[in-house]
């Protein structure tokens, strides 16, 4: 062979779907075309990918499943985690949101990002935002966009309640957004190291107390600090 011509390799990969040929759509006769259940896949996948991003999930509490939680050591706040995810049509219909509450470092933001976590990927818009980092991103701001959107949305996690400072403004701001949500059915999910009749005693919390009371099912998730337990601080 002449060195001038050089050679070409063309190589051929077999397609992933045998069905379509990765096409994404299937003849089903009388020159009708429907997706292929790859291409439904697909777009579901894009979907829950873009509902994790927009979920505002922080990078810690993004691999948090009820799988990789030491049930043993929350067993009955980890059923009913289990219980809220298996039935999630049902508290969705009826607004049922959960007050997870204990001491520092018992499993409370694991178990609740593991809920958002999981309902996302069963295609459940979602939104995540520790309490003091929302006030403080919402302060100042005069397009309400944000706050419609923590009104509205699915299922909202609020991680850390209580351990704002509290003023007038972070108050209404709080009510505002609990209220809107117990008023239109919508879950939530708080987390406190605040028992309800600690932040009730707060000034101006008394309202908020009574929505979480009447939307929210307590959970107490008890015992020593998983990270002292471990023995991460014992050198």
């Amino acid at each position: 062979m002449n060195k001038s011509q050089g050679s070409t390799n063309t190589f051929i990969t077999e397609p992933k779907c045998r069905i379509c040929g990765d096409i994404g759509i299937i003849d089903i006769g009388n020159n009708t075309y429907t997706d292929c259940d790859c291409a439904k896949q697909r777009k579901k996948q894009d979907r829950v990918d873009k509902l994790f991003k927009s979920a505002r999930i922080p990078k810690r509490y993004q691999d948090k499943t009820l799988d990789n939680f030491d049930q043993s050591w929350q067993q009955k706040a980890y059923d009913y985690a289990v219980d809220y995810i298996k039935n999630w049509e049902e508290n969705s219909d009826n607004g049922h949101s959960i007050f997870f509450v204990g001491d520092v470092g018992t499993g409370k933001s694991h178990l609740a990002y593991a809920i958002l976590n999981k309902l996302i990927e069963k295609g459940v818009p979602g939104m995540a935002a520790s309490v003091p980092d929302l006030l403080d991103d919402l302060r100042g701001k005069e397009d309400n966009g944000a706050i419609e959107a923590l009104k509205e949305i699915d299922l909202l996690v609020l991680d850390d309640l209580g351990s704002q400072k509290n003023t007038e403004w972070v108050t209404e701001r709080l009510f505002i957004i609990l209220n809107s949500r117990y008023a239109d059915l919508k879950p939530t999910i708080i987390t406190s190291n605040h028992r309800l009749e600690l932040l009730e005693k707060t000034e101006g919390w008394p309202r908020i107390v009574d929505r979480i009371i009447e939307m929210s099912r307590l959970v107490k998730v008890e015992g020593r600090s998983y990270r002292q337990r471990s023995g991460r601080f014992n050198g």
